[in-house]
């Protein structure tokens, strides 16, 4: 009996009958850009021998993955 329950309440949840279901509503968040603050073209790195300066300007227009990585 108990798991036949179980069948039919796990059923109703799949099928969106549930609280869960009820529940669940995409998060939505209004980004606001502040106008002082710096865009992230204007930076410059160096390479890996620090040996040039690259600005970030000239992956203007391309997808870039950034990785800031940080020591103390």
């Amino acid at each position: 009996m108990l798991s036949a329950l179980s069948l039919a309440l796990l059923c109703a949840v799949g099928a969106g009958v549930g609280p869960v279901a009820q529940a669940a509503a995409p998060l939505q968040i209004d980004c606001v850009q502040d106008e002082s603050a710096e865009r992230l073209q204007n930076f410059t790195f160096k390479d890996v021998q620090e040996k040039d300066t690259i600005p970030l300007s000239r992956f203007k227009g391309y997808v870039a993955l950034v990785v800031n990585v940080a020591t103390y």
